[in-house]
């Protein structure tokens, strides 16, 4: 019998989207941190901190295609349990 991951797809979207928003806030924590000394690129940091933004927006959406796959699965999961009852 062979061993099937249940939410594998919906799971590795939801630790992508992870992953991809916590790198996008960590580069915005560390620009403005760069940014209050007058000596940095201020003008990059500021298309550094859009880009960002743009990222954590994609990663809210990742999340929630993610967390709909997931539910499909539980739900496909529950109707096979259901029919084999």
């Amino acid at each position: 019998m062979s061993a099937y991951p249940v939410g594998g797809s919906g799971s590795q979207a939801l630790q992508q989207a992870y992953k991809h928003m916590n790198d996008a806030a960590s580069r915005i924590a560390r620009d403005s941190t760069t940014a209050a000394h007058p000596k940095t690129e201020a003008a990059s940091s500021g298309n550094s901190a859009t880009q960002s933004l743009v990222e954590m927006k994609e990663s809210s959406a990742q999340t929630q295609a993610g967390v709909k796959a997931v539910k499909a699965q539980d739900g496909m999961v529950g109707t096979l349990f259901d029919d084999y009852a």
